[in-house]
């Protein structure tokens, strides 16, 4: 590379390198947060849900919770023997995974309780992609009670299938 004195010459230069950084610099956040899945969500509170919800702790264990005041309740069974964080349905449709779902109360209080009853929990809302409720009607196909008859099974999946909200689905004929 030459040698120039003259000082346009290197503010020029100055300037073109600090474009390029700046584009080196964007185009890097950008790849990270393409692959990351694109902008974070917001972290969603207990406020956030529309009730009633549907709380998945395995592919046959399920609860419906009316309020914020229910969900905070659970059985403590449920609580201490989650293998995997539970999933989230609520009245929207809208998917969220229970992360860091624990009593509040001590462990030596859960154990002179012999593990039954109820306990008050806390949790982390986080939500789920889920564009296309695939994932949202899946779960909640697989709820439906294989005992019920042929036809009425088949009205159930349509209901799950077509709605937009869970009360939907869950309403008396």
């Amino acid at each position: 590379m030459e040698q120039t004195d003259n000082p346009q010459k290197k503010s020029r230069m100055l300037t073109l390198t600090g474009v390029v950084v700046c584009l080196m610099v964007i185009g890097t956040a950008a790849g990270l947060w393409l692959k990351r899945g694109g902008p974070a969500l917001p972290q969603p509170t207990i406020n956030d849900l529309h009730f009633p919800v549907v709380v998945f702790f395995s592919p046959t264990s399920f609860s419906v919770d009316h309020s914020a005041e229910e969900l905070t309740t659970m059985n403590i069974q449920r609580v201490l023997m989650q293998q995997t964080p539970p999933h989230l349905i609520d009245n929207q449709l809208n998917l969220f995974q229970m992360d860091d779902l624990n009593s509040t109360r001590s462990s030596y209080t859960l154990l002179l309780n012999a593990g039954t009853g109820t306990t008050p929990v806390s949790f982390t809302l986080k939500p789920v992609r889920d564009e296309t409720q695939t994932e949202v009607r899946k779960l909640l196909i697989g709820i439906v009670n294989p005992d019920l008859p042929e036809d009425e099974a088949a009205v159930m999946k349509s209901r799950i299938l077509s709605a937009q909200r869970l009360t939907e689905i869950f309403q008396p004929d």
